[in-house]
């Protein structure tokens, strides 16, 4: 439609006359584009032209017969009204009206002789003795006249029926005065058939009837064949309108001959005008006047319904409404007025017109009294369209109303039924359209979205860019953008373009500095015309975050998948393997998932940066996750005991890639290497910091890579061993101790950072070495943050110890309360579970038997959910010295998103100390239901039958490493009767154990070699 406005602009400025806008020309409007810009709109309130093929032709309902084959028709209507001509007795069709599903056809038992046509009337002389039968087609429908020409006649019309039927007359609703309105088979609005009325000769001054009647009418629905009067043919619903004159009124001597009777029908139509009286019961639908003002000691008001479905969203700048005015109450000046309504309603009356919302403007303008010629007058309309056009109205309700106590304000004004074309009321209208912005795009290319599935693009000065088009003028628009912090509650920036051509993209780069890595940013523009200014558009979102580059071909990874072949993968860690003579120089093996073929990654790999040298411990940690959001899993490999030159022990992380030709592989995806003061992050490296100790990743609720790097031997503040943490999500790349981090107060030994955690909403970070008071060394501290950033770092939330109120047990020596933590997605979705290890916790029995916390992480809040240890209810075994119970610990929800329950959130729990009858430390797991539920049972996992294979061993130390994918947990025998295992979460949390890999030194693994096998496993 915007594409023909401008096409009709263009061609009248270069032709310099006046240019029919096609697509918005209907039965009522129509629209031209004005050579002086601008458009010009003729809006009538009711039809006055028709299609006849692909042209518009005008409304002419003069009836004519059709000599070759005897139909008869108007020259031109909406509704494509035919009536019969002569024939035979029986039943047929009357009349037909409407289109399509809408037609309906009334019919007339009897015979019927050739009509008198006069203009738009067809008269059946005698149709019933001494009774003709008149179909007067009007500009809103079609009514029906029985006249009654003598008394004796009235026997004639002493109950008449005119059977209406049609897809649109499926059935009928008539309202307590008898105005009946028929629905097709879905329930739809199609006509209204007033109450028929009667009334004689007699008239008013106004030329209205002096006596009127309504005629007693019984509807019904019927069967009506399908073509009236032929059998044998599919009958179909109909509506009968059986009328019963009352006989007592037609005999009154007063009455004045001819009488008349007048059932209607008029189709339902968007525009259309309508007068209403008091005490008046029959819709007035049909009537060829709009009566205003008291007339007879009656109020009358007037209403329309036009369409405005051009003039939606456009600045009129004028506005004139005309109508015919042929009878006032004086020839003088008599203000009346024009108002928005509400709705008006089908079958509208007195008693149910729409409320009278807005006084737009009074017009005084008056003819067609005693002394005054019969004309048009108009009233200004340009305040009522505009309100139309800004509520974005395509069929606006108007009032007509004037003085309604004194008669000579009273006026007669021409409606939209009336049959003289060129006396039915209309406006002119002259409007300019607004700009409107077609068209938005983000560079790098992003779609338009807002909310959670914002789009995250990696540079923080993107390219925005709108297409405005004009469809008025042709002239040039100019755009002003303004880009947001999304929840922001002021603009950041703002920038207005040059002018450029109507219909044509104009772009802005936000400038350097605006946009903040990691921050979610919204956009918005609207275009002007210098004249008019469009609305802004709705907002763009994304989030800002420089990425590594994705590797080509990993659209179909799955989770830990780092080939991209869709079949997860496993990466079985050795930090204390030599390497080409270098002892504890540690390597990482990847196991493919789809073959079970075995590769070694060493810091000796060319893909890797630097070289694998003695005690490196390359693969103490790993973290797995799709650090480029490419679809290939990629790996963080710490080695905290790498030395960098003279610097010992300072540690390093090295972010490995997936890629199809394998884990490091990927030729536009070189391996990243993580440490202080490299690649923007801040601090500087020192000896003995083991950058890289732990290490956790993973994406945020947004959608953004993240990762978290314990340094428990930096010497924050100057306290030696009092650790930091390091956090990296695109371009965010920020360290915090416990003094930046609200965390305390760092001091001596308290290896903040020692082990790390992470769900897409928050971060655990752990201080094993934090000493509550004197005596307390390494009681241990916890802190939960989350991934939103205040003053830059992550934002702190809640910290426990074993002091804090409403934790189990007391803060002591030796306790290590957060040596092992993990964390999971939790309940309600943004909340995450927390499992604290305190594997030194003194029991009854016996020093370093071990305990487990629990913690609900929401918001800023850090809350016990339950304390275990091995005394605890469902648990198996017992507290005894040595075992370490929570030594390592893992949390899994298999199913987040959704409620927890016993089998889906679910906490393993490493006791490597534990002896299994005489075998010392031969270890064990415990595998129990998490979160705020109670412990009913527990899954043991040790090597016993129907658990793990085989024999435990002397300080096999089974619990001491662990690691967790979505549906398995990994548990790794390193030092003792070397393996490592697969157990299903599923079978877990159905209180079985079973192992759906194992991998050993000649078992899927090299037979020889292994020092510290599956250290780490992920």
């Amino acid at each position: 439609m915007a594409q023909a406005q401008t096409e009709a602009a263009a061609e009248a400025r270069a032709s310099g006359r006046r240019v029919r806008v096609d697509e918005l020309t209907d039965e009522t409007t129509e629209v031209w584009a004005m050579p002086e810009g601008g458009f010009q709109a003729t809006l009538s309130l009711g039809p006055v032209r028709t299609k006849r093929g692909e042209d518009w032709v005008p409304v002419d309902l003069t009836l004519v017969k059709d000599p070759a084959t005897g139909a008869i028709r108007t020259v031109a209507d909406p509704y494509d009204i035919t009536v019969s001509g002569a024939r035979p007795a029986g039943s047929g069709e009357l009349l037909g009206i409407g289109k399509a599903a809408d037609r309906l056809s009334m019919a007339w038992d009897g015979a019927l002789p050739e009509p008198v046509l006069s203009g738009s009337k067809a008269t059946y002389v005698d149709a019933k003795p001494g009774v003709d039968l008149v179909v007067e087609v009007t500009r809103g429908g079609v009514e029906t006249f029985l006249v009654v020409k003598t008394a004796a006649a009235i026997a004639q019309v002493r109950d008449v029926s005119f059977p209406v039927t049609g897809p649109g007359a499926a059935a009928s609703v008539s309202d307590k005065h008898g105005n009946v309105t028929l629905k097709d088979a879905e329930g739809r609005d199609v006509a209204i058939a007033p109450a028929p009325e009667m009334w004689d000769a007699a008239k008013t001054a106004t030329g209205d009837p002096a006596h009127l009647k309504k005629v007693d009418t019984e509807v019904s629905t019927t069967a009506q064949a399908s073509e009236a009067g032929v059998s044998g043919r599919t009958a179909r619903t109909g509506v009968n309108f059986r009328l019963r004159p009352d006989e007592a009124w037609l005999k009154d001597k007063s009455r004045q001959f001819p009488l008349t009777i007048d059932p209607q029908i008029n189709p339902l139509s968007a525009p259309y005008d309508i007068y209403v009286k008091e005490t008046d019961t029959t819709h007035n639908g049909g009537n060829g006047d709009i009566q205003i003002g008291i007339g007879s000691g009656l109020k009358h008001r007037g209403l329309a319904r036009l369409n405005t479905t051009a003039l939606v969203g456009t600045s009129i700048t004028s506005a004139t409404f005309y109508f015919w005015n042929f009878w006032s109450g004086i020839c003088g000046s008599r203000n009346w007025e024009l108002w928005t309504t509400g709705p008006i309603p089908n079958g509208v009356l007195w008693d149910n017109q729409p409320t009278w919302n807005t006084l737009h403007t009074t017009s005084s303008q008056t003819m067609g009294g005693d002394a005054c010629s019969d004309g048009w007058v108009s009233i200004d309309g340009k305040a009522f369209l505009q309100a139309a056009a800004n509520a974005g109205d395509t069929a606006a309700d108007m009032g007509l109303r004037t003085n309604e106590t004194d008669g000579t304000y009273f006026k007669q004004l021409r409606s939209s039924n009336y049959s003289d074309t060129t006396q039915i009321p209309y406006a002119v209208v002259n409007y300019n359209s607004y700009p409107s912005v077609t068209a938005r795009s983000t560079t790098p290319a992003t779609t338009c979205t807002t909310g959670a599935g914002r789009p995250t693009i990696d540079t923080v000065t993107p390219q925005l860019s709108a297409t405005v088009t004009d469809v008025d003028t042709g002239a040039t628009v100019t755009t002003e953008f303004e880009w947001w912090a999304v929840g922001g509650s002021a603009k950041i920036g703002s920038t207005v373009t040059a002018a450029g051509a109507s219909g044509t993209a104009q772009t802005v780069t936000v400038p350097a500095g605006a946009f903040a890595e990691g921050g979610s940013y919204q956009w918005r523009a609207r275009g002007s015309d210098g004249s008019l200014t469009s609305p802004w558009s709705s907002f763009c979102e994304f989030t800002v975050m420089v990425l590594p580059p994705p590797a080509p071909g990993c659209q179909f990874g799955v989770d830990g998948d780092f080939n991209g072949d869709g079949t997860r993968d496993m990466l079985v860690a050795d930090p204390l393997a030599t390497v080409n003579g270098d002892a504890k120089a540690g390597l990482v093996r990847i196991v493919n998932g789809a073959d079970g073929a075995t590769r070694a990654i060493t810091q000796d790999d060319t893909e890797i940066i630097g070289d694998s040298e003695p005690d490196d411990r390359f693969g103490h940690s790993l973290a797995i996750y799709d650090a480029n959001l490419d679809g290939c899993a990629d790996v963080a490999i710490g080695a905290p005991f790498e030395d960098d030159g003279s610097l010992v022990d300072a540690g390093e992380v090295q972010l490995v890639f997936g890629a199809p030709e394998g884990l490091g592989r990927g030729p536009s995806t070189p391996a990243i290497r993580y440490a202080q003061g490299v690649g923007g992050a801040p601090g500087t490296q020192a000896g003995g910091d083991w950058f890289g100790y732990s290490l956790a990743g993973g994406k945020t609720s947004a959608g953004q890579p993240f990762l978290v790097v314990g340094v428990p031997g930096d010497d924050a503040n100057a306290k030696d061993n009092s650790g930091s943490v390091y956090y990296y999500r695109g371009s965010v790349k920020v360290a915090f101790d416990q003094l930046n981090g609200a965390a305390g107060t760092p001091e001596v030994d308290d290896r903040f950072g020692y082990a790390v955690a992470a769900t897409p909403y928050h971060i655990g970070v752990s201080t094993p070495g934090e000493a509550q008071a004197t005596g307390t060394e390494f009681s241990g501290f916890v802190c939960a943050y989350s991934h939103t950033l205040t003053s830059n770092l992550p934002t702190r939330g809640g910290c426990a110890t074993q002091n804090s109120p409403n934790v189990d047990g007391d803060s002591e020596a030796g306790d290590l309360f957060g040596q092992s933590i993990a964390m999971a997605p939790y309940w309600p979705v943004g909340d995450s579970i927390m499992v604290v290890g305190v594997p030194g916790e003194d029991a009854v029995d016996g020093a370093d038997a071990g305990m487990v916390h629990e913690f609900r992480v929401s918001g800023t809040s850090l809350t016990q959910l339950k304390a275990t240890s091995q005394n605890t209810a469902g648990i198996s075994g017992d507290n005894e010295a040595g075992d370490q119970f929570g030594a390592k610990v893992i949390v899994v929800n298999t199913s987040p998103g959704t409620a927890p329950t016993a089998s889906t959130v679910l906490v393993a729990v490493g006791a490597p100390g534990e002896d299994l009858g005489s075998t010392r430390d031969a270890g064990t797991i415990r595998v129990y239901a998490g979160g705020a539920g109670t412990i009913t049972y527990d899954v043991v996992v040790e090597r016993v039958a129907g658990s793990l294979p085989g024999t435990a061993g002397e300080r096999e130390l089974i619990g001491i490493s662990m690691g967790a994918s979505p549906t398995e947990l990994f548990v790794s025998s390193p030092y003792q009767n070397q393996a490592v295992w697969g157990l299903s979460w599923a079978s877990l949390g159905a209180d079985t154990v079973t192992v759906t890999k194992t991998l050993a030194p000649g078992t899927g693994l090299p037979a020889t070699g292994s020092v510290a096998l599956g250290t780490q496993v992920g």
